[in-house]
């Protein structure tokens, strides 16, 4: 503070020296009328510093009297201590040498207070421009300096940094250390040099800063840019100024409070980057991308909606999605849940993927696969949809589901060809197929008449007998004229392929189209018959919906009429090589029955043995259950087995007496004689070798060859048990008849030894069980 302390008292001389008596009268006025203390100090041409006036509020706040002060120095005031007159003294110094006015705060004991006193020096020239004396000025800032502490004490633990300077920042009166901690700069640095901040400022931004701080008069403003601090590290902070008027009519002062926002900066670029990231991803994605507020109207909608629904986004932003976008038959649905989904953002199609239909601008429905989840905006649910139209998918499902049909059906066609016996079953059996297993509401196999009316003939069909009976109240021709201008007529005409899509529309199929609806038949397809190039016949299906055919499905249909064709051509050939081996075989049997008509009429006392053997023979066959074409060759075989006599000469086998070696020799080579003659003729059995056999034993001790067990044909074995009892219980020219009984004994002593068990097992029980007689 300037002001000393001491007694009030009168002006002496000294004072009255430095201007005139009406100047000084005047002058005391205007000091003692004001409240603060008010001093004038008289500048020495040694440097002494001596007081020259105080106004009455010196001697009050001193308590000493104004005429304690004149004349005299700070030092030489009894209530001055050395530091406070060296500190008076310093500060006169001060404004001497600046030659301005200087401002400086102290802390004061007045009055018996402690304080803080904020005191003005002015200096005063003379006619030379030479200093000679100082005004000064001090208020009590006891209570100023108390906020200013509070000031201080908020500033200096703030992450901001604030500061104040004046106006341009010539200087700056003060900054808080937030400075040293976001600049990277000390604080003396810019006490030292305020406009030295800008060299922290990033180059790109630095001149737009410097115009705004060196702005006068100061404009408040807002600024965000970068700062680059000493070890290299980008910053960016926000800073507004704003001017602080110091006093009224004053040029004020300016302050600012500069924010580090490089966290915020940082989240925000993210936050940018993500929403870019979702931008471009959304603005690239095949799939729509809407989101709708707690009203359901249309808040986002990506370029992929416009192409999938058609609306433009101007025409659906702030709309309601339900009301556009969905079928009426989901409206009730929707209007039920949303209510939930507003209230707490789940529902029944949240977090869920659905298959649904949609309503494209232009009316027309499509299927999509829709994605939904639930978010909040503003403590408000929104909802989130990605959608998918899915046609070509369906299409591809469908192409698929049709495909395996068709190939199911061929499959199933192509087991009923091999299943197949004639070709009426042939044809039934493939219409079956195709309307059981193809899920085709009609199928129909037409031949075409070669004469006459030139009239296609159903041979073949299938369906409910209520599809079926379309093929009673119909005429299909395939010649020239109106009821031969429909597809079949045209198939069998040109040879190719007929598909009608769609069976309400199509032209062709006007004189069928009204029975045709009525059964529900909305696409048909008519695959001709193909043999050697020539259509002899079609195939037809009717399905139940419109484009029911696609190329794929087609062109396996079109495998299976030639399959069909191909089966038919296979069972007529088989059917005529049947007949032709029938009655070749009839030959063959009338030649055979006639060889042993002669063999037994050469040996009248075995006439009827070869019939006989062969009778036993097929009875044991059917016993043991074998199939019948097994069986019928075991007839053959019975009746021909000793067709090797025939080269034996008629003595040897009428001789009642008893033969020599060398004419039994004779008689036991008739079942080689017999294989010689029967194994050049071609059979589907083997007659031969039941000829060579039947006299063969399962221990080995028949004849010719000795064969054992298994060496040994099933159906020589029958012969040879059926051969053994018919010889025992007949006659014979070296022997009268034996009887039944002793023969059944025979064969059952030699069973399973001699003899196979399961033959001796049956013969027995033909007789014993199914009364079997000879005849």
């Amino acid at each position: 503070m300037g002001f000393p302390p001491g007694r009030p008292g009168s002006y002496p001389a000294p004072h009255t020296q430095w201007m005139g008596m009406d100047s000084t009268q005047h002058f005391r006025q205007i000091i003692d009328a004001v409240d603060s203390p008010v001093f004038v100090i008289q500048v020495g041409d040694s440097g002494r510093f001596t007081y020259l006036d105080v106004n009455e509020a010196v001697a009050h706040a001193t308590g000493l009297r104004r005429e304690d002060f004149l004349g005299r120095a700070p030092e030489e005031l009894p209530a001055h201590s050395g530091l406070q007159a060296a500190a008076f003294r310093a500060n006169y110094e001060r404004c001497l040498e600046a030659g301005e006015t200087v401002r400086y705060r102290e802390r004061l004991v007045v009055n018996g207070e402690e304080g803080w006193w904020l005191t003005r020096l002015t200096p005063v020239r003379d006619e030379t421009g030479r200093i000679t004396r100082i005004i000064g000025s001090s208020i009590n800032a006891t209570d100023r300096q108390r906020i200013e502490d509070r000031f201080r004490l908020i500033t200096e633990t703030i992450d901001d940094v604030f500061w104040i300077g004046t106006p341009g920042l010539g200087q700056v009166l003060y900054v808080n250390p937030a400075y040293e901690q976001v600049f990277g700069r000390s604080c003396d640095g810019l006490y030292a040099s305020p406009h030295s901040f800008l060299e922290a400022i990033h180059p790109d931004d630095r001149e737009a800063i410097r115009k705004r701080v060196s702005a006068f008069p100061p404009l408040q403003w807002e600024s965000e840019y970068r700062i680059v601090r000493p070890d290299g590290a980008v910053r960016w902070v926000r800073d507004r100024g704003f001017p602080v008027p110091e006093r009224e009519g004053g040029s004020g002062l300016i302050a600012g409070l500069t924010t580090d926002i490089t966290l915020q900066k940082q989240a925000e670029r993210a936050l940018e980057e993500s929403e870019e990231k979702f931008r471009r991803i959304s603005q690239s994605a095949l799939d729509a991308i809407l989101m709708i507020d707690d009203r359901g109207r249309l808040t986002y909608w990506n370029p992929a909606a416009q192409r999938i629904f058609g609306y433009a986004e101007h025409e659906v932003l702030g709309r309601n999605l339900h009301r556009m976008l969905a079928p009426e038959r989901y409206h009730e649905t929707h209007r039920e849940a949303f209510a939930a989904f507003t209230a707490h953002g789940t529902g029944a199609a949240i977090g869920k993927t659905l298959e649904l239909e949609a309503l494209r601008k232009d009316g027309t429905e499509f299927p999509m696969e829709l994605s939904v989840s639930s978010l909040q905006v503003d403590g408000r649910w929104h909802a989130v949809g990605v959608l998918r139209d899915i046609t070509g998918r369906r299409r591809a499902e469908e192409t698929l589901r049709r495909t395996n049909r068709a190939l199911r059906t061929l499959s199933a066609c192509n087991e009923a060809l091999v299943r197949a016996r004639d070709e009426d079953g042939l044809r039934r059996e493939i219409c079956r197929t195709l309307v059981e297993t193809g899920g085709y509401r009609l199928a129909w196999i037409g031949e075409a008449e070669t004469g006459g009316e030139q009239r296609i003939v159903p041979v073949a069909s299938a369906g409910t007998d209520g599809d079926r009976s379309y093929l009673d109240g119909i005429a299909i021709h395939w010649g020239e004229g109106l009821l031969g201008a429909g597809p079949s007529g045209t198939a069998i005409r040109s040879g190719r392929t007929q598909v009608v899509r769609d069976t309400a529309t199509d032209p062709c199929f006007a004189p069928w189209r009204g029975m045709a609806l009525a059964h529900g038949f909305h696409a048909s397809l008519v695959v001709p018959l193909l043999d050697q190039g020539r259509a002899y016949g079609v195939l037809n299906v009717y399905a139940a919906d419109a484009e029911a055919f696609d190329a794929q499905e087609i062109g396996l249909m079109e495998e299976l009429a030639g399959d069909i064709t191909f089966g038919l051509r296979s069972l007529r050939i088989a059917r005529e090589r049947d007949a032709a081996n029938a009655a070749l075989q009839k030959v063959l049997l009338q030649t055979i029955e006639a060889v042993a008509l002669t063999v037994e009429k050469r040996d009248p006392y075995t006439a009827g043995h070869q019939q006989r053997v062969a009778a036993l023979a097929v009875a044991i066959a059917e016993e043991m259950g074998l199939d019948g074409q097994r069986i019928e060759g075991i007839r053959i075989g019975g009746l021909i087995h000793d067709i090797g006599k025939i080269t034996v000469p008629a003595e040897y086998l009428a001789r009642p007496g008893a033969l020599s070696e060398a004419e039994f020799l004779v008689i036991r080579a008739h079942p080689e004689v017999g294989y010689e003659i029967m194994k050049g003729v071609e059979s589907p059995w083997p007659l031969s070798l039941m000829i060579l056999q039947h006299h063969e034993r399962l221990d080995g001790s028949g004849y010719p060859q000795g064969l054992e067990g298994d060496g040994i044909l099933l159906e020589a074995r029958i012969l040879a048990v059926a051969d053994v009892v018919e010889a025992m219980a007949s006659h014979r020219p070296y022997r009268p008849a034996l009887g039944l009984e002793p023969a059944l004994k025979e064969i059952q002593a030699g069973r399973g030894i001699r003899f196979d068990t399961r033959v001796v097992d049956a013969c027995i029980r033909l007789f014993r069980e199914r009364d079997y007689r000879l005849d």
